[in-house]
């Protein structure tokens, strides 16, 4: 057995490579070109990245995205930054022109599928390319292999390195020239909208997500089951409520929190918490001392939202309703999956973090199809906390006692007993902080209290952590870390030595723990025959007082082949000494997940390699999605050990415009037949009107905005009688969402406790010579909450000229003047020059009174005489405003006298 899985896993690798470079691969453009639709991600995926060609840096604010295991960079901003002479069109899902000579032809084109290179046609892996709205974003692999240059990316600096294969002329100008002008090219940064405030209340109506599902069995006929949130504004504060039921029981299990978070620490004014909350808690977890625990009880912090869990790891958790599943990628690497449980919740613990940034992302998979996911970025490294600054928090909580009691009764003896913790931590120097810690909780019955010192500190690119804390019932402990990059790898080593020693993360027992060791060590296998490979080594070695070691050793290996990302993860362990006799162990587990053109494919695998080799459990999951709102789903799940039991099932969902619903059937091949329905919606009430409005997805977790667009008759900023409201105008948050007959957009899934612009498409309003007063403004969702966002938009005019220069009684016109418009505060609003026969046009003029001039510089570098400023009125009238024409310039060159005029 053992030989024939090594079979199979050699003939998967075979077959992928084979596919990867057959010259068939993503040939699916041979059916004709594609249909392009734009991508649009949320702004929480971007990165802002910084371009190196050697020493010089092209670019300091170059968005780029994660994908994959690699970076998608903008393919114009990079032609422009290399001097590329290729024009993007995105529209079109095009790209022309040629790079480094004009016979090295370079085109793209999206639609088919096709590019040339130097003249040669062919095809690319299309999963490696994406379409935006403002340029086309190419995977770092593919445009290694279309231009010469090697691409290497440094996720833990948000740094792009570029080497060439081939002189470039830029590299040969900046050599030359010396320019520190041209080193900021291609270079753009993110526009800073005004921060809109949205106040808490007394109470306000809340978000509501809810699934109902119901399902038929042989052997337990029709059940039904269900699970609620609902979260808004209550006391002033955040409300949470989950409720889960059943047929059975009404309510059978309840969570209750109330409180504030703000990610800038502005809680209680000088205070500065950033986090406030009562109810079901969590308690923090300690290094050493204990994990996160809940209870009923309350919290306070001044640490960041998000501040990982521990040094080197941190813990994900969140509802997740009937139904769905979850995924967890660290850097677009496949890391688990969860599937719903009975108590509506996911929990990742100890999700291992690598030296620098961290984008961990969560992407969620409905019953009905619908898919949704959640970003959160995570550093590690030195200057977490910056001399002078400090942290702390304060929790306690009853130990897995509920705010509101429901469900079994536990005969833990520990239930219901206090915890508490406290944490601080200051920032010493700028590679030096102290941080100490005071935890207190029942363990077996008995109280122990743990006081610790640590300290972090930075040396030669390393984050280091020593850690000391006491029991006051029992022992001691000490542990040091290390956190750093060797020669492009990311490595983590810990130790922890104890002394007769005992908390909820060193448990009791009759042969205590001496100590405990971990190494961690990730990387990327360079491409060679295969792509690129992800790769993460980890080891832990515990020793205890008899001589008994523990040894658990896990690799994973990643691969990303056309649209389908694998992940294999294998675990061995050996446990002997101290008089016992050795024992191995080893299993694994294979993850997939990959997208053919509508089909979405994913998978699992779980095997064993010692004591025995097999496999023990396959399944597979297909969604094919025939439009947006409609998709099926087959499954196929068999179970090699045990009974062997093999079961399919197969379901279909549709979206609607408020509902979501889904059916499934099951059956095994031991007789067992069910079938389920499931219901999901979100309503939530649109603040203007007071209408309710019903979602087919869940809205309840994250913030929304009630944006409403209006043509300001009398330009007061503000919406008012007379004033228009306009209808269809869309923003760039949802593409689908535009406003009403009211000039109202309902804009939900905004991510919650993180400043978010909402901005509005001018390209979507009904008169081109109508501009909003602002095009965005920054609000911090909360869930279950809307924000109000108003965009008074004016008609524009336009004032044109021609400007003359006169010279021994002759005048004629002239080019190149530079003309300012200048606002009644003396803010300079617009500039432009004339052309080749004097003729000026300022464009897209807000209503006002201006000054019309001559720039100041270049008159007087020019030695030029210029008129008075002259004055400008533009005025607005139903949505048009002033066209003034004919608003002539003469100018004059000042006679020199031949002497030099001294």
């Amino acid at each position: 057995m053992r030989r024939g899985a090594l079979l199979l896993l050699s003939a998967a690798i075979f077959a992928a490579v084979i596919l990867r470079h057959h010259p068939g691969y993503a040939q699916d453009a041979s059916a004709g070109p594609a249909a392009l639709t734009p991508v649009e991600r949320p702004i929480e995926d971007e990165l802002v990245l910084e371009l190196r060609l050697g020493r010089y840096v092209l670019s300091d604010g170059m968005l780029g995205f994660l994908h994959r295991g690699g970076v998608l960079l903008p393919l114009d901003e990079l032609a422009r930054a290399l001097d590329f002479a290729i024009a993007v069109d995105p529209a079109a899902g095009r790209a022309t022109g040629w790079f480094l000579a004009e016979n090295r032809r370079f085109a793209l084109d999206m639609a088919r599928g096709e590019v040339t290179l130097e003249g040669q046609p062919g095809l690319y892996d299309r999963t490696l390319v994406e379409l935006h709205a403002d340029d086309i974003y190419v995977d770092t692999t593919l445009l290694a292999k279309w231009f010469p240059v090697d691409i290497e990316f440094e996720l833990s600096r948000l740094v792009i390195e570029l080497t060439s294969r081939e002189p470039l002329p830029l590299e040969q100008r900046l050599e030359r020239e010396r320019r520190q002008a041209m080193l900021g090219r291609g270079a753009f940064g993110r526009p800073q909208y005004p921060r809109l405030e949205t106040p808490y209340r007394l109470w306000d109506w809340p978000f509501v997500d809810t699934t109902h599902r119901f399902d038929f069995t042989d052997g337990d006929g029709l059940r039904a089951s269900s699970t609620t949130l609902i979260m808004g504004d209550l006391l002033f504060m955040d409300t949470s409520l989950f409720l889960a039921g059943n047929d059975q029981e009404l309510v059978s299990d309840a969570r209750f929190t109330m409180g504030r978070k703000d990610p800038e620490g502005g809680l209680l004014g000088p205070v500065g918490l950033s986090e406030l909350e009562f109810g079901d808690v969590f308690t923090p977890q300690l290094p050493l001392v204990a994990g996160q625990r809940e209870g009923r009880g309350a919290t306070i912090s001044t640490f960041p939202l998000n501040r990982p869990t521990e040094f080197d790891r941190t813990t994900l958790r969140g509802e997740l309703p009937l139904g769905w599943e979850v995924e967890l990628y660290r850097n677009e690497i496949l890391l688990d999956f969860q599937r719903s449980r009975a108590d509506g919740r996911y929990e990742f613990i100890d999700v291992p973090l690598l030296f620098g940034l961290n984008v961990l992302r969560l992407q969620f998979y409905g019953p009905q199809g619908q898919r949704r996911e959640e970003i959160q970025r995570l550093f590690i490294g030195p200057g977490l906390v910056q001399p002078g600054e400090q942290f702390y928090r304060v929790a306690v909580n009853q130990q897995d006692q509920d705010t509101i009691p429901v469900g079994e009764v536990s005969d833990d003896p520990d239930k219901g007993k206090a915890r508490f913790f406290g944490e601080y931590e200051r920032g010493i120097t700028r590679n030096l902080a102290v941080a100490g810690s005071l935890a207190s909780f029942f363990l077996d019955d008995r109280r122990h209290s743990y006081p610790s010192l640590g300290l972090r500190t930075a040396l030669f690119g390393s984050f280091l952590r020593l850690d000391a804390t006491k029991d006051t019932a029992s022992g001691t402990a000490v542990q040091g870390s290390i956190q750093t990059r060797l020669f492009g790898l990311n490595l983590f080593a810990e130790h922890g030595q104890f002394f007769d020693f005992i908390s909820e993360r060193v448990r009791a027992s009759t042969d205590s723990v001496d100590s405990l060791s971990n190494v961690r060590l990730d990387g990327v296998i360079p491409e060679w025959v295969l792509p690129r490979i992800p790769f993460s080594l980890n080891g832990t070695l515990e020793r205890r007082e008899s001589g008994r070691s523990d040894l658990n050793v896990a690799n994973r290996l990643s691969i990303f082949l056309g649209g389908v990302s694998a992940s294999n993860t294998v675990t061995w362990r050996r446990i002997g000494g101290g008089g016992i006799p050795t024992a191995t162990s080893a299993s694994g587990t294979v993850l997939l997940n990959g997208r053919i053109d509508r089909l979405l494919l994913r998978g699992a695998l779980n095997y064993t390699l010692d004591p025995v080799s097999e496999l023990s459990n396959i399944s597979a999951t297909a969604d094919y999605t025939f439009d947006r709102d409609f998709t099926a789903r087959a499954t196929v799940n068999r179970q090699l050990t045990g009974q062997q039991i093999t079961t399919f099932s197969a379901g279909i969902s549709r979206i609607f415009a408020n509902i979501a619903l889904g059916a499934n059937a099951s059956y095994s091949d031991d007789g067992n037949f069910a079938a389920g329905l499931t219901l999901t919606f979100g309503v939530g009430r649109e603040p203007r009107t007071g209408s309710f409005v019903r979602r087919p997805r869940g809205i309840a977790r994250s913030g929304a905005a009630s944006a409403r667009v209006f043509l300001d008759n009398d330009q007061d900023g503000r919406y008012g009688e007379g004033d228009l409201p306009l209808e269809g105008v869309r923003f760039h948050q949802q593409r689908d969402v535009e406003t009403d007959e009211n000039g109202v957009a309902f804009i939900t899934g905004l991510s919650s406790y993180r400043p978010t612009a909402i901005t509005l498409n001018p390209g979507t309003l009904e008169d081109p010579y109508w501009t909003p007063e602002q095009e965005g403004a920054e609000i911090v969702p909360r869930p279950g909450k809307t924000a109000l966002v108003d965009f008074p938009v004016v008609p524009t005019g336009e004032i044109d000229g021609t400007v003359f220069l006169r010279r021994d009684e002759v005048v004629r016109e002239v080019s190149n003047v530079a003309l300012q418009l200048v606002d009644e505060q003396g803010k300079l609003v617009d500039e432009v020059r004339s052309a080749f026969d004097g003729f000026y046009l300022f464009e897209f003029v807000r209503p006002g009174r201006y000054t019309l001039r001559v720039a100041p510089e270049q008159a007087s570098r020019l030695n030029l005489i210029v008129p008075p400023p002259q004055g400008v009125v533009i005025e607005a009238v139903e949505g048009e405003a002033d066209v003034v024409s004919g608003v002539d310039i003469v100018v004059e060159r000042r006679a020199v006298p031949k002497d030099g005029g001294q």
